[in-house]
């Protein structure tokens, strides 16, 4: 018993300190519980950052990357939250996607579900959001135009959903299916 304990520990310190740290983070990770986690900083309409530091990216998306230089000048209420503004029409559709992605999830509880692949080559978990109130996140996302579709073979538990909602914004010429 005292010997298995030494190797574990001696495999811990090796794992933290080398590449495989990412890797065995995710071990780690494979029973926590994603039916309520909190979602700390956004960083595009298809990827997040969980309270833990986790970072999540949204399944059958490609969101537009936009230059956050204005993270600091969000109005919040009294606490925290992002104040919901119109959307501008007149600001680039990367900028308006990513204020969409922060006034619904930053600073939310979410569900996460998982599907066959669950990183990416950037150690990015893949998941399906879903709000407290049921709300499909990444359908939400493509409904309004503010990502492309992007499914994939092995990634496929939502696909019908997914595709409904990208086409709906291509009939209605919303965000990015507008050009």
């Amino acid at each position: 018993m005292k010997t298995a304990n030494i190797f574990l520990i001696t495999t811990l310190l090796f794992v933290t300190n080398s590449t495989y740290a990412q890797e065995f983070d995710f071990l780690l990770r494979a029973n926590k519980d994603y039916s309520h986690v909190k979602i700390n900083k956004v960083f595009s309409a298809d990827s997040f950052e969980l309270k833990d530091g986790e970072k999540i990216r949204l399944i059958g998306l490609a969101a537009p990357t936009v230059n956050i230089r204005k993270r600091e000048d969000v109005e919040r209420d009294k606490y925290g939250f992002p104040v919901k503004r119109p959307v501008d029409p007149e600001s680039p559709v990367e900028e308006q996607s990513y204020n969409f992605a922060v006034q619904l999830l930053e600073k939310q509880h979410v569900r996460l579900e998982f599907d066959h692949n669950k990183k990416d080559d950037q150690f990015f978990t893949y998941a399906y959001a879903f709000l407290p109130d049921g709300t499909f996140v990444n359908t939400e996302i493509l409904r309004y135009g503010f990502a492309n579709l992007q499914t994939s073979p092995v990634n496929k538990k939502y696909n019908d959903q997914l595709r409904e909602a990208y086409k709906e914004a291509r009939r209605e010429m919303r965000g990015l299916q507008s050009y």
